[in-house]
Order: structure tokens, then sequence, then C-alpha cells
């Protein structure tokens, strides 16, 4: 985006829109990117280069693109027989290092917005909100109204703005109550928001925490530091979660989910940490005295204990 502050004025509809671009140039960038690193079939290099630009066929105003195809098609030169053989690999070798070179200036003019390592894709929202933390960080003591107004619409009106909602008001460390009719679209962050923010119950996110087993438990664990009724159907399909739900949650056998946590222990090409699972949750029932039955066909759905 050229002009940064066209998306203060993006109606939501716009900036959906621009979103969904931004997440498809960095899956893009992201495919891009691994067909170039060490490992990668150099047998194949040409046809897999052709089928990359056959998925993301390049625009005609795409000039930096179309060049970093062009220089990822090429076929590898050949070795010059008439070298001695330390002479071939050592040629090779800085051959290799100066064509590595060339490629990732190319990729980095074609894919200017996206950075290797996890980097989160550059959405409207984290422009919007890096610019909060910055300005914030920056003059917490007097801030621009103005600014503020603008970020926050931005985060308000994006598709992922319930992540960014729950940045703002962790960095402020503050309950924003208008933001939570859009942190309560997730579990991840209305269970973050609970915790981190509220650092206690967040009512209004508790049905959409209840929807996953992973979260909830956690909710129940961390936030509420007791039972989660609401979210244990959701844990009970989880083993890991209702294994650590009955040790840690509930200090006792969580009924509802041991079917899930022992049908791990027959689940074909199950690995080593969910047949351990299985045992351990075993084990502790032997331990607080209600030993459960030697095979796992005997362990039925079970009720609210």
């Amino acid at each position: 985006m050229k002009n940064e502050t066209k998306i203060y004025e993006m109606s939501p509809n716009e900036l959906n829109d621009k979103y969904q671009e931004v997440i498809l140039k960095h899956l893009e960038a992201e495919q891009a990117y691994k067909l170039m690193l060490p490992g990668a079939n150099k047998k194949t290099q040409e046809s897999n280069w052709l089928n990359f630009e056959k998925d993301y066929p390049p625009k005609s105003d795409e000039l930096e693109k179309i060049e970093f195809l062009n220089l990822m098609k090429a076929p590898p030169k050949g070795r010059n027989a008439n070298k001695k053989t330390v002479d071939v690999e050592e040629d090779i070798k800085e051959a290799a290092e100066a064509k590595l070179e060339r490629e990732l200036k190319a990729f980095n003019s074609a894919y200017p917005a996206y950075t290797p390592g996890g980097h989160l894709p550059i959405t409207p929202a984290k422009r919007a909100y890096d610019r909060y933390k910055t300005h914030y960080n920056a003059c917490s003591d007097l801030l621009d109204a103005q600014l503020i107004a603008e970020c926050e619409k931005v985060v308000l009106n994006s598709p992922d703005g319930p992540e960014y909602c729950f940045h703002i008001a962790h960095l402020t460390n503050e309950a924003w109550p208008e933001a939570e009719r859009r942190i309560v679209e997730s579990p991840w962050w209305s269970y973050m928001y609970a915790k981190m923010v509220l650092k206690g119950p967040f009512l209004d996110g508790e049905a959409t925490i209840a929807t996953s087993g992973h979260y909830a438990y956690r909710y129940a664990w961390f936030v509420i530091n007791g039972r989660f009724i609401q979210g244990e159907e959701a844990i009970s399909q989880d083993p890991r979660a209702s294994f650590f739900y009955a040790q840690r949650v509930i200090g006792g056998r969580f009924v509802l989910g041991e079917a899930t946590i022992l049908r791990t222990e027959k689940e074909p090409g199950a690995p080593p940490s969910a047949l351990s699972l299985a045992a351990e949750y075993r084990k502790w029932c032997i331990k607080i005295g209600t030993p459960l039955e030697h095979t796992s066909n005997t362990v039925k759905e079970g009720v609210l204990s």
C-alpha cells in the first residue's frame, strides 16, 4: 500500500478485501521462500517454479516478480570440466553463494512486505496497531486523540480485529469494552483478554471460550481457578485438556473425558506422548483411590462428575 493513511479511510468491506489480499500475498511469498530454502529438490527446480508461476501468475506490472521468477526458473550452470576437482568444487560453492545472494535480493524486491521467520502478515489491523503502539510508547502522557481513533477504527473493523483488539487492551493494561464485541469472536483472544487484561472472568466471552477444549481448560485453571461447567463438553473431546483438567482443576476423575483420554492408546500411529497420557491417567486414578478398569474398552462416555 503506497499511501498507508488510506487504510484509515476504508469501509469494513474494503478492509476485508485488503486483508484477504495481504493474506494471499503472504502465503504466496511463504511458498516461494520455502522453494528457495537449502535442501529443496534442485533436480526439479525448474518444474517447481513453473508450477509456482502457474499457481501465482504475475501481473503485467509486477516487474520485480517477473524478474524473480525468471531467475528462479533458470537451469543451474554446468561444471567446467577443464578444471581440477578442487577448483571445480570451489567454483561451484562460490557460484551457489553468488546465485543465492541474487535470488534473495530478487525475492525481497518481489515480496517487500514479507519477512521470514514466522512474522505476521502486515494486514491493515497490524499496521494500525503498530502505529498505535509506537505513538502510545512515545507519548503515553499526551496522546493524539485523532490518531488513536483512526487506529482503533481500523482494528475494530478488520477481519483480524479480535487479535489486535486484545493487543491494544494489553498494551494499555485496561479493559476496552467497545472492543469486547470483537474479542468474543475468538476463544483464544477471549481467554487471553480474561487472563492478561481483566485478570479475572470474562463473562461475555465464556460461550466462545467454551467451544475450545484447550482454552476452556486453561480458562478454568488460570482464570477462574475452578470448574468451568460450560466448557466441559469441549474439554472432554481433547485428551490432553481432559487429563490436565482432571488433575489441576477437579483434583479427581473427569469422567466425561475418560473415554477420549483412553482412546488414544488404541489410535493407529499415536505418538508416544498420547500413549503416555493414557497410562498417566490410569496412575492418577489409582493415586486418588478410584482406579479404572485395565482396558479402555470398559470405559464409556461419562457424565459430569
